[in-house]
């Protein structure tokens, strides 16, 4: 159940923009009793999906141009690449 309170609550202030996934690894480490690294890579785990979401929901809504979801995409060499040209 706490995990699903700290859940919740680290989706709220990410939606609001102050940074979900600071509060996240605050949450998990303090109350939930997590080591740090644990709690970092949970962080990660719970960002890519919603990464990935974000950058399908803001293309359908033309929200940028394409090269904003190319560099979201890209590996840092092909990004090296793309700003050569």
């Amino acid at each position: 159940m706490l995990q699903i309170l700290i859940g919740g609550l680290s989706g709220i202030f990410s939606g609001i923009g102050m940074g979900g996934g600071t509060i996240l690894i605050f949450l998990l480490t303090t109350f939930a009793g997590l080591e740090q690294h644990i709690a970092q890579a949970t962080n990660l785990i719970y960002f890519i999906p919603t990464a990935i979401s974000a950058i399908i929901v803001n293309y359908k809504n033309k929200n940028g141009g394409n090269s904003i979801y190319c560099y979201s995409i890209c590996t840092d060499d092909e990004l090296q690449q793309l700003l050569k040209e």
